[in-house]
């Protein structure tokens, strides 16, 4: 296959010491030569650790992925700063995600707030006390629907004072988290309390003459 010659060089654009020659199909997207680029260069980086070509292309499969989140730039500086001030080792990919500002916790929180804003905003414009949702309000998305629920519904959260909004936002929060949890599990608990019923269904059974069966 053709290709073209290009040379990495050290990240911070004023630099232009060369590193690792590189050589990249000219058929390769911009995106793909970019990653390629950066591999080389921690894996010359990674003095206590030697990847496989394989598990050279997993790390690059996930580094797709977060710079599709965050973009090529922030991975980039993100793979740069562990290497340089982490360890001697290959970082991890959750090494990168949490430099890259990905961190679990983070996003979750930051979703949590959005889900939250989302919710008072639908109050306000699509729904009323009275009539509840308006014919063209749109649907509430399932996890933020089972999140409201937990918290008392619509009605509670419109009617929150100002001293119970923080502890009901917390409810909020930690239900929204939950739901993917709760909607695996719904099946199994339906299963599980149907059997339960039955079981005290047959413990409680009556007998012709009206009385608790022995």
């Amino acid at each position: 296959m053709e290709t073209a010659t290009a040379v990495q060089i050290e990240p911070n654009e004023t630099s232009s010491r060369v590193t690792t020659p590189f050589r990249a199909p000219r058929s390769v997207s911009p995106l793909a030569a970019q990653l390629a680029r950066l591999m080389a260069w921690a894996r010359a980086l990674s003095l206590k650790q030697s990847l496989t070509d394989v598990q050279a292309d997993v790390h690059m499969e996930e580094w797709a992925l977060i710079a599709a989140e965050v973009g090529f730039p922030a991975l980039s500086a993100a793979v740069r700063d562990v290497m340089r001030n982490d360890s001697d080792w290959f970082p991890s990919v959750k090494a990168i995600r949490e430099r890259a500002g990905l961190k679990q916790e983070d996003r979750m929180q930051v979703e949590t707030n959005a889900a939250w804003e989302w919710v008072l905003l639908y109050i306000r414009r699509h729904w009323h006390p009275d009539l509840d949702a308006y014919a063209d309000a749109p649907a509430i998305p399932p996890r933020i629907a089972y999140a409201v629920r937990q918290v008392g519904g619509l009605r509670r959260i419109s009617m929150r004072s100002y001293d119970a909004e923080p502890f009901m936002r917390q409810d909020f929060a930690e239900a929204y988290r939950l739901a993917p949890l709760a909607a695996e599990m719904r099946p199994q608990l339906a299963a599980s309390f149907e059997d339960g019923l039955k079981r005290l269904a047959a413990s409680t059974a009556m007998t012709p003459g009206g009385t608790p069966a022995a």
